[in-house]
């Protein structure tokens, strides 16, 4: 499970404070982004090399 770590099974739930909440979301969905660039930035840099090997006007 990926709920929270830092509790013990069986201790009461507690709320956390609205600005750690928040602060969990942006760094969730900040992770969640980089995740998904990754795969993008090596496409990119792909095209890009492609596209000067073309622009050299050699193949």
């Amino acid at each position: 499970m990926m709920g929270a770590p830092d509790r013990v099974p069986g201790e009461p739930f507690a709320a956390k404070p609205s600005k750690d909440a928040e602060m969990d979301r942006i760094l969730k969905s900040m992770e969640g982004k980089v995740l998904k660039d990754k795969g993008s930035a090596k496409k990119d840099l792909k095209q890009q090399v492609v596209k000067q090997i073309k622009d050299t006007g050699i193949y």
